[in-house]
């Protein structure tokens, strides 16, 4: 870096991605997105981060409905082939988390169910993957 400026080069062409992401803010889990992305060969990917990853999706609040407009937009502008809600282990966003008796993978897939129904009226193939310390699940 000199004088402030980071030199960087960025292609100039628009770009269509092979999937929208919706990934959580989490830095743990920044190497499994890493990993996600190699295993599943994309080239380009549209992330969408926000705290929980798709847990938003599962519920009725204000950051549904935004993204919700992300994956749309995402949809618009580069025409992903897919969309991927991700959900992880031990998420900050679901603290205190109260498992009532089902195993922490069970309640995530109650969560990927409802994530899926806000994402369905996109028509595009649903890829949602559950994260733990040691796999990534794509259901």
């Amino acid at each position: 870096m000199e004088n402030g400026i980071i030199k960087t080069r960025v292609d100039r062409g628009h770009v269509e991605v092979d999937a929208c992401i919706l990934w959580c803010i989490d830095p743990r889990f920044r190497q499994a997105l890493w990993d996600f992305e190699k295993a599943q060969k994309f080239g380009h990917i549209d992330v969408i981060k926000v705290a929980g990853g798709a847990k938003a999706l599962a519920g009725n609040g204000a950051t549904k409905k935004v993204l919700v407009e992300q994956v749309g937009a995402s949809i618009r502008l580069h025409k992903p082939k897919v969309i991927v809600p991700m959900f992880h282990h031990d998420c900050g966003a679901y603290k205190p988390l109260n498992l009532k008796g089902e195993t922490e993978d069970d309640f995530l897939r109650g969560e990927v169910v409802k994530a899926t129904k806000s994402l369905q009226h996109f028509g595009l193939p649903i890829m949602p993957v559950i994260v733990s310390f040691d796999e990534i699940t794509v259901l």
